[in-house]
């Protein structure tokens, strides 16, 4: 549904270039060569508090970095394979990280890997990865088909639920429905489960392809998913069960899509792995803004950080950061201003 840009991209050009349509605008920027935080990709960026970013590396190193000094806090590496999937509580002040290595950790922001707590259960890669609002209880998914559910303080798992082919790819927790989660899967199914019983309570009808991401909204009725091969962003009505709007415009597998509700309302982004980060109206389904990162060679995941920053894991080019908001005339604004 997003309108055509004006002009055809050359991925290969290695310029600054803009231009802008009647919906979209798009930027190109230059990759110089610099010392990345990562070697080699990074595959979940996670917000830690207003001005730093919690980023997996497929180099199996969790780093803590911040966006102002653009300076790497903390650095953990106690996984032995690439990292999939982190998250971080404020509340906690810790770090949370899942891995190829069938690992799940929990490490403080502030001290040694000596002490993280390790929640030993899967037996395969670990690619889902959801703390609660409260940070009382954890959720995994593998691609051993299993679900878990953790108590963060014992490290115990307390509930699990094995399905068919549930090869999950991506959870998150509802922020309304405190019990329930969202979760993702290479059987092209998108499950709502109910913490308290931990069974599925609703499933949306399944897609031609796999759906790699989720969000949900604020208010509990719509969820946000990415798609593979089908290259768009789908907007979900729970109380439906339905796609209300596609938004269609990446041209290679979308691994990313998340709600803009506090930085620009009544928007969404997503972003590809044709390295392009998008942000989309939700009620016309309009690109409004799209920024191709050069050498990024595809983005891998996103967050917004403090309500400012929004974030990007990247292939090649480690983590991407743009200023996100809206201009003084009311127009969305995506300024890419750093990587590291």
């Amino acid at each position: 549904m997003g309108s055509a840009l004006g002009k055809t991209q050359n991925a290969q050009d290695h310029s600054i270039s803009s231009w802008s349509c009647k919906h979209a605008e798009m930027n190109s920027h230059v990759s110089p060569s610099r010392q990345l935080h990562h070697r080699g990709e990074v595959l979940d960026v996670a917000a830690v508090g207003n001005d730093s970013v919690l980023a997996a590396g497929g180099d199996s190193i969790a780093t803590i970095s911040n966006l102002v000094t653009r300076q790497e806090t903390k650095s953990v590496a106690i996984h032995r394979k690439a990292l999939l999937r982190v998250c971080y509580s404020e509340e906690l002040r810790s770090g949370f990280s899942s891995s190829r290595d069938a690992k799940v950790f929990m490490w403080p922001d502030n001290g040694s890997g000596n002490s993280s707590k390790e929640f030993v259960g899967h037996s395969l890669a670990v690619s889902g990865l959801a703390l609660n609002s409260n940070a009382t209880r954890l959720v995994t998914g593998s691609r051993d088909n299993s679900v878990r559910m953790w108590d963060v303080c014992s490290g115990l798992c307390v509930a699990q639920q094995a399905i068919s082919r549930n090869l999950v790819t991506h959870m998150c927790w509802c922020h309304q429905n405190v019990n329930e989660f969202v979760q993702t899967s290479e059987d092209k199914v998108v499950k709502l489960w109910d913490s308290r019983i931990m069974k599925v309570v609703q499933q949306f009808p399944i897609q031609r392809h796999i759906q790699t991401h989720c969000d949900a909204s604020s208010d509990g009725y719509f969820v946000l998913t990415s798609s593979g091969g089908g290259m768009c962003v789908s907007l979900w009505d729970r109380r439906k069960g339905n796609i209300v709007r596609e938004f269609e415009g990446h041209k290679l597998s979308v691994n990313s899509a998340i709600f803009l509700e506090q930085e620009l309302t009544g928007c969404i982004t997503s972003c590809s792995s044709d390295s392009t980060v998008k942000v989309w109206d939700v009620q016309s389904g309009n690109d409004l803004v799209t920024d191709y990162v050069d050498g990024a060679r595809g983005l891998t995941s996103m967050c917004t950080v403090g309500n400012k920053y929004l974030v990007c894991g990247s292939q090649r080019r480690g983590i991407n950061i743009f200023e996100i908001g809206r201009s003084n005339a009311g127009k969305c604004s995506l300024k890419f201003t750093d990587y590291f």
